[in-house]
């Protein structure tokens, strides 16, 4: 476009602005004008976002080296205490005229630098290399970029200054050339909403194009070099502003803030904010950069680089959270299938699974036979935070505990008990003990392949037959972080062992009882991870093996008063001189909890 129509896109200096707040918690303060300022956080403000624009730093003369432009740095969700005053600072824009030599653009920050700013743009690192950069300003904070690099001017050449950096990238950088259109390095579009590098010429080159403070937008395009001539004055096009930052501009001596056509010894304007100076040649013309610049914003929703950083913009409160549940529970003990309904409010629990027991095998004689071996116990998992819809209906299966096995028959395995499916939480059942065998039923597992496990254990393996001797003991049903302990064998002696990480123990092997065997190892409880099950003990008629983690001890007086082994134990075989079925293995279980802090294998984990 042409020059002078450029201009009306320059930023105006402006001093300290705060806007009318959208809602209590919505509003923005911009700072301009150099110095050092101080914010009080509103009322209700508890964070806020913020950008820094470092000043570019101007050109000098003898050599001739051009500014690089000022960095911007933005940092989102920055903490802050409503009525709490907090240090604003806005870096002083460098100039170069016949009375002032600053060439370092000031930095801008926002309580420290440590926290987020833009730092100023400067000669710094500039060589006599033809191809040489440097004086760029670089940023701290989430996000931003450096400002584009100064160079150094050959031959007569005025070289153009760098661009402000962008949200997401650099400014660009400042062209150089000989003393004619022939081009050493041209000068380059910003990027990632950055400004503009600005052009060389032999006379007047351009200031580096400055970048927005309202959030990142288009970059800002690189000068075009030796454009026109004014009375004998050879100078360059503006460079672009980048996200709605001021293009960089021409004015007379001494009044750099009134835009103008170019005149000899007249001024080169870096623009709004944070762009370079251009490199005088002799003692012609002055040289300024653009100004830093701080604008914090607050409101819901708002973020740099680019959402809704606008004035007066907002987005909507976030939704209140929902309604807590009622922390409650249910214990699915029937065995088969059921459903169990979210409650209001409830969109997650927590669950434990316990297979069945499998079930001892019978002897294989009813005299002086090969004795029956035990059943392993029950697998366990628990899982925490699975997610539910409050009002829809879930699936819950409960195994049943494996059946003792008759005369000369095996017990049958215990079955699986899962939640929703067997790829949300389920355990396995404990395998049934073989009949004329001399190793016992293995334990059901927690499947660590379900989506939802967090936890869990292997059932014990129960104890071997032995010709013309005991029945093999029961497995202990699995605990928590552990398993459940082995069934014991009698010839030759396999002891049976406690549980581990609240598991049952595993059950003595029985001799001498020709009944029906109501017997086995230890269950587990499902109320959270407890003691460790101990292994069976006692006499040939009265044993027993305890429960891990509150769950029920096996134990065996008279066939008449057989005692439960919840949950998960598996059955003991029977006796090689009994015609008499092996024990049973106990069902299985299922719970399920919810409310605020409670989760397996032991936060909360009780009835409520």
């Amino acid at each position: 476009m042409p020059i002078l129509a450029s201009l009306a896109h320059n930023y105006a200096l402006r001093g300290p602005r705060t806007t009318g707040s959208v809602s209590s918690v919505s509003g923005e303060a911009e700072f301009t004008t150099a110095g050092t300022f101080s914010w009080t956080a509103p009322a209700g403000v508890t964070s806020v976002c913020v950008v820094c624009v470092g000043a570019g730093g101007a050109g000098t003369n003898n050599p001739s080296v051009s500014s690089g432009g000022g960095g911007l740095g933005w940092k989102n969700d920055i903490p802050v205490v409503p009525g709490q005053s907090y240090t604003v600072v806005v870096g002083l824009r460098g100039e170069r005229t016949a009375a002032v030599n600053r060439f370092q653009g000031g930095n801008s920050y926002f309580i420290n630098t440590s926290t987020v700013a833009g730092l100023g743009g400067g000669i710094t690192g500039i060589s006599a290399s033809g191809t040489s950069l440097g004086g760029q300003g670089g940023f701290v904070g989430d996000g931003g970029g450096n400002g584009g690099g100064g160079r150094y001017g050959a031959g007569g050449n005025e070289p153009g200054g760098g661009g402000a950096g962008g949200y997401s990238g650099n400014g660009g950088n400042g062209g150089n050339g000989l003393n004619t259109t022939t081009q050493s390095n041209v000068p380059t579009a910003g990027q990632g909403g950055g400004g503009g590098g600005g052009g060389n010429a032999d006379l007047l080159a351009a200031g580096g194009g400055g970048v927005g403070i309202y959030g990142e937008g288009p970059s800002g395009a690189a000068s075009a070099t030796y454009t026109g001539n004014t009375a004998g004055i050879s100078f360059a096009g503006v460079a672009g502003g980048g996200s709605g930052g001021g293009n960089s501009y021409y004015a007379a001596a001494g009044s750099p803030g009134t835009p103008s056509t170019p005149v000899n010894g007249g001024a080169s304007v870096g623009g709004q904010f944070g762009g370079g100076g251009f490199g005088r040649f002799g003692n012609g013309g002055e040289s300024y950069g653009g100004g830093g610049a701080v604008r914090i914003i607050w409101g819901y929703g708002r973020a740099f680089p680019s959402t809704l950083t606008e004035d007066g913009q907002t987005g909507a409160p976030p939704p209140p959270p929902p309604a807590e549940a009622e922390p409650g529970q249910t214990l699915f003990t029937a065995v088969g299938v059921t459903t169990w309904t979210a409650p209001a409010n409830v969109t997650s629990v927590c669950v434990v699974c316990v297979g069945g027991g499998g079930g001892g095998a019978g002897s294989t004689l009813a005299s002086n036979g090969f004795s029956g071996a035990g059943g392993g116990g029950g697998g366990l998992a628990y899982g925490n935070d699975i997610p539910v819809i409050p009002g829809q209906s879930y699936t819950v299966v409960v195994g049943g505990g494996g059946v003792g096995g008759t005369l000369n028959t095996s017990g049958s395995g215990g079955g699986s008990s899962y939640f929703i499916n067997t790829s949300t939480l389920w355990a396995s059942g404990g395998s049934g003990g073989a009949r004329n065998s001399a190793t016992g039923g293995s334990g059901g597992v927690g499947a660590a392949s379900a989506s939802y496990y967090d936890g869990g254990g292997s059932g014990g393996q129960g104890g071997g037959g032995t010709s013309g001797n005991a029945g093999g003991g029961g497995g202990g049903a699995a605990g928590y972080f552990g398993n459940g302990g082995v069934g014991q064998r009698n010839s030759p002696i396999i002891a049976p062992t406690a549980g581990t990480g609240g598991g049952g123990g595993g059950g003595q092997a029985i001799n001498s009882f020709t009944g029906t065997i109501t017997t086995g190892g230890g269950g587990v409880g499902v109320y959270g991870q407890g003691n460790n099950g101990q292994p069976g003990t006692g006499s040939s008629n009265t044993q027993t093996a305890t429960a891990g983690s509150g769950g029920t001890q096996a134990s065996i007086t008279t066939q008449a008063n057989p005692a439960s082994m919840l949950y998960g134990a598996g059955g003991n075989g029977s006796e090689d001189d009994s015609g008499g079925q092996g024990g049973a293995g106990a069902q299985g279980a299922v719970r399920i909890i919810w409310g605020a802090g409670r989760s397996y294998p032991s936060n909360s984990y009780g009835d409520v």
